[in-house]
């Protein structure tokens, strides 16, 4: 009989899977390297995807932004409390601008919109976005996946390269804890996995 899968572990899978595949966008081998770069992230939160993009090189600005001041005292980083609806930095200041799993809790069509182009004017000509978030509509009510036709909407500017990534919650309940190979060869073949990650850049 199959263990019970409890929520901590599905989320530790999920960072390992998100970590990983930064590691090789991000890294000084992948197509967006942040070695001596600009990095902002929007909806940074606590800071766990800043240090994961930190450990992939040495970025020459690590910078956040979250509209919840409680979050950012922990992070390690410039950060500043503001809303992705208006963000306090110049046209192109950053290389790479990144959102993880904010746009999917961002429910309003005009909201989405407004901090997309927020994200694009931040971003230097020759910059990148990347995006981390479901692609499917989890089973929490207060969040709504994004697709990629609607990214490609949002950033109509921008050409993406994308991967899936992260094993969806139902088929890691089957299979953990007891078939953690079988759970790393299905996430492998990526048609059951719930996020995506995008690299766009200026077409």
């Amino acid at each position: 009989m199959t263990g019970a899968l409890a929520p901590a572990a599905a989320r530790d899978w999920h960072a390992g899977a998100r970590q990983a595949a930064l590691a090789r966008l991000l890294g000084p081998d992948g197509p967006a390297p942040v070695g001596g770069h600009r990095v902002l992230e929007v909806g940074c939160g606590r800071g766990t995807v800043l240090d994961e993009v930190a450990s992939c090189g040495r970025p020459g600005i690590l910078a956040g932004i979250d509209i919840d001041a409680d979050r950012l005292s922990a992070v390690d980083a410039l950060c500043a409390q503001a809303n992705a609806a208006a963000l306090p930095f110049a046209d192109g200041a950053f290389d790479l601008v990144i959102q993880a799993t904010a746009f999917s809790s961002i429910l309003e069509e005009s909201a989405r919109r407004t901090a997309a182009a927020e994200m694009a004017r931040v971003a230097a000509p020759a910059g990148a976005i990347v995006w981390f978030d479901f692609r499917l509509n989890p089973a929490n009510p207060a969040t709504r996946g994004v697709s990629r036709a609607e990214v490609r909407r949002l950033f109509p500017g921008f050409c993406f390269q994308w991967q899936r990534v992260a094993l969806a919650p139902p088929l890691l309940r089957m299979l953990l804890p007891d078939h953690p190979v079988a759970a790393r060869r299905l996430e492998a073949l990526r048609w059951g996995n719930l996020h995506h990650l995008g690299l766009g850049r200026r077409a």
